[in-house]
């Protein structure tokens, strides 16, 4: 199945970036050229915690110098991807 397939490349790309395989400023240009393409296609149980690390990466800045006290840099952004990690593994199982 498809939609299948693009979440688990979502959630393969996540692993990535808690790994640092990859980059925060690569993650975060393919999380929304493929999140606004509405290409990820997420299990209703995981829906809500896949929302709020849509909020978490929008939140990402990657320039210092124009990052607000609320959003989030490199490790937030890290943190972030890691907590949800855990959270849609143990959906899972």
């Amino acid at each position: 199945m498809k939609n299948s397939n693009q979440y688990q490349d979502f959630l393969d790309k996540l692993d990535g970036l808690v790994n640092g395989k990859i980059k925060p400023q690569f993650f975060e240009k393919w999380f929304w050229e493929n999140y606004r393409n509405e290409e990820i296609k997420v299990p209703e149980n995981s829906f809500e915690i896949f929302d709020r690390f849509c909020d978490e990466v929008d939140a990402y800045c990657s320039i210092e110098e124009v990052r607000g006290e609320e959003d989030l840099d490199e490790n937030g952004l890290i943190g972030a991807a890691k907590n949800t990690l855990e959270l849609l593994r143990k959906i899972q199982g």
